[in-house]
C-alpha cells in the first residue's frame, strides 16, 4: 500500500506548476530588497484602491419607456391672484381624452384670502340664486324706490345709514334686468316695514337700498374703488362701510323681494345689537350663508388627480347668475408652487440617501414651493390671459437595495395675450407628460468582480516588479563586467 501511494505522489509531481528552488540556491541582494519594499507598498496601495472601488456605489442613468402603475397622477399647485376675489375664482380641468371638470369642488383644493384667512375647504360651486315670482315686473319696471348713487354722493350717503344694501349693475346685463323690478319691490317693502317702527323720524336713516350704474363715466371711480368685477353685485354696508381690514360683505341669497327684505331687516338687527358677522349672515337659519365676507385677492392651494395624458388646469372667474365686468378683471398672479406627483419633500426633508441625487428645485422652476421660487406674472393691461406650457418628464431615483423615489421634472414656457372684447381672461397651465422616463439607479460591483480584480492586481504587480528586478540586476551585472574588463 505504501509503494502505491509513493508511486501516485511521484505521478502527481509531474503536474506541479509551482516548482520551488532550494533556499540554498537563492541569493538575497540589496537591489532585490529595495524592489521588494516598493512592490509591497504598491500592492498595498492598489489593494486599498480596489477595495474602495468595490464598495463604491455608482449612479447609472438610463432612458426607458414609462410603465406607471397609476392610471392618474397628482398635479400640485399654489397660486395667488392679487386682484381676483375668492368668490369668483374657479378651477377647471380638461384633458385630451374628453374629461372635463369645471368649477371643481374637490376637498383637496383650498382657498385663502390675502390676509391669510381660510376661505373654504374647496373651490366653492355657488348655487343658482332662485328668482322670486311674487313681483309684478310691469308694476316696478319704471318705479324707483331705491336711492341712486354716484361717485359724487356715494361715500356721504352710505355713511348716513346704519345699514345700506347697494346693487352695482349694468343695463346690458341680463341678470341685472331680471333683478331690477325685484330689487325695487324689496326697497318699497323695506320702506314700509321701517315706517312701522317710526320713532321721531329716525327710521329714515336706519336702512335703505341703493343702486349704482357702473356703465356711466361718472361712476367709473366708485365701481373701480369697490372692485366690482361682476354684475349684479349687491354689497352690504354696515355703519358706513362694508370693509374691515380690506374685507367686503356681499349678498348671495335668493333674488326675491321677500328674501332681500328679510335679509336687510336681519342685517339691521345685527348691526344695532353690534353683533359680529364673522363669515357672513344666515338670516333664515337654513345653514347656508346669505351673505359672505371676503377680500380682494385669493390664494388657491391644493392638488388634483388627473389622467396620465396631456391636459390643462384653468383658473378663471366664474359665477352662476352673474355677468363679468371684464375691464375690471386683472389675472396677474404669483406662482408659488407647481409640481407633479407625490411631494417628496413636503416637510422639507429628503431621505439622506437621495439628497445628492434629487435636484435642489425638485424637478422644476416652481416645484420646491418656497418663497425663493415664487414668480410674479403681472400686467397693467386689461383682459390679459396667461398661458403656461409645461413639459413633464417622469424621473425615478433608485438607491441601492431601496425602493425608488418617483419625481416629475419639467420645463415651462409662458406667454400672455389680450382677449377679444367680452371674453373673460384666464390663467391656464397646459401640461404634456412624456412617455419616456429617466431612471437613475445606484449600482455596485458583484463579489466575483471584486475578487478577480484583487487577484489580477496582485499577480500583475508581482510579475511586473519581478521583471523590473531582473532587468535591473542584468544591467548592473553588465556594468560590473565592463568595469572589470
Amino acid at each position: 500500500r505504501g509503494t502505491a501511494m509513493g508511486t501516485m505522489s511521484r505521478g502527481v509531481q509531474r503536474f506541479d506548476f509551482f516548482r520551488s528552488i532550494p533556499l540554498d540556491l537563492t541569493e538575497a541582494t540589496a537591489l532585490g530588497g529595495w524592489v521588494s519594499v516598493v512592490t509591497v507598498i504598491t500592492l498595498g496601495a492598489l489593494f486599498l484602491a480596489e477595495v474602495s472601488s468595490f464598495f463604491a456605489v455608482t449612479p447609472v442613468t438610463s432612458i426607458e419607456i414609462s410603465h406607471g402603475e397609476d392610471l392618474d397622477f397628482r398635479v400640485n399647485f399654489n397660486v395667488t391672484f392679487p386682484d381676483v376675489s375668492c368668490e369668483w375664482l374657479s378651477v377647471d380641468v380638461y384633458d385630451v381624452i374628453g374629461h372635463k371638470k369645471t368649477n371643481l369642488t374637490d376637498t383637496t383644493i383650498h382657498k385663502y384670502n390675502l390676509a391669510g384667512g381660510y376661505v373654504g375647504p374647496a373651490i366653492k360651486s355657488w348655487h343658482q340664486p332662485r328668482i322670486g315670482q311674487s313681483t309684478e315686473v310691469e308694476q316696478y319696471a319704471e318705479k324707483r324706490y331705491t336711492i341712486p348713487l354716484t361717485t359724487v354722493n356715494f361715500g356721504r350717503v352710505v355713511k348716513e345709514y346704519k345699514v345700506m344694501m347697494v346693487a352695482f349693475i349694468a343695463p346690458w346685463c341680463v341678470h341685472c334686468q331680471m333683478l331690477k323690478p325685484i330689487y325695487e319691490h324689496a326697497a318699497q317693502e323695506v320702506q314700509r316695514r321701517m315706517a312701522g317702527r317710526n320713532t321721531q323720524g329716525r327710521w329714515q336713516r336706519d336702512l335703505a337700498l341703493a343702486t349704482v350704474d357702473c356703465t356711466t363715466d361718472v361712476n367709473d371711480e366708485v365701481c373701480t374703488n369697490e372692485h366690482i368685477q361682476a354684475f349684479p353685485t349687491i354689497r352690504v354696508f354696515r355703519r358706513g362701510s362694508d370693509r374691515k381690514t380690506g374685507m367686503h360683505e356681499s349678498y348671495r341669497g335668493d333674488r326675491s323681494a321677500e328674501a332681500i327684505t328679510d335679509f336687510a331687516m336681519k342685517a339691521l338687527e345685527e348691526t344695532e345689537a353690534q353683533k359680529a358677522i364673522g363669515a357672513g349672515t344666515d338670516f333664515d337659519g337654513d345653514g347656508r350663508l346669505d351673505s359672505y365676507v371676503h377680500s380682494l385677492g385669493c390664494r388657491v392651494d391644493g392638488y388634483i388627480r388627473a389622467p396620465r395624458v396631456p391636459g390643462s388646469i384653468t383658473f378663471s372667474p366664474h359665477a352662476i347668475g352673474h355677468d363679468f365686468h371684464v375691464e375690471n378683471i386683472n389675472m396677474s398672479h404669483v406662482v408659488h408652487g407647481l409640481s407633479f406627483g407625490k411631494p417628496i419633500a413636503k416637510a422639507g426633508v429628503i431621505p439622506s440617501k437621495y439628497r445628492n441625487k434629487v435636484p435642489s428645485d425638485l424637478g422644476g422652476a416652481y416645484a420646491s414651493d418656497t418663497d425663493k421660487s415664487a414668480t410674479l406674472f403681472t400686467t397693467l393691461r386689461e383682459k390679459v390671459t396667461y398661458e403656461h406650457f409645461v413639459k413633464v418628464v417622469p424621473t425615478a431615483y433608485q438607491a441601492l437595495r431601496s425602493s425608488p423615489v418617483e419625481a416629475y421634472e419639467y420645463t415651462i414656457n409662458s406667454n400672455q395675450y389680450q382677449e377679444p372684447e367680452d371674453e373673460v381672461p384666464h390663467v391656464r397651465f397646459t401640461y404634456d407628460l412624456s412617455p419616456m422616463q429617466v431612471v437613475v439607479r445606484e449600482t455596485s460591483r458583484p463579489l466575483i468582480d471584486g475578487v478577480v480584480g484583487l487577484l489580477a492586481i496582485m499577480g500583475g504587480v508581482y510579475t511586473a516588479f519581478m521583471m523590473v528586478e531582473g532587468m535591473l540586476r542584468g544591467a548592473l551585472r553588465t556594468l560590473k563586467k565592463q568595469r572589470e574588463g
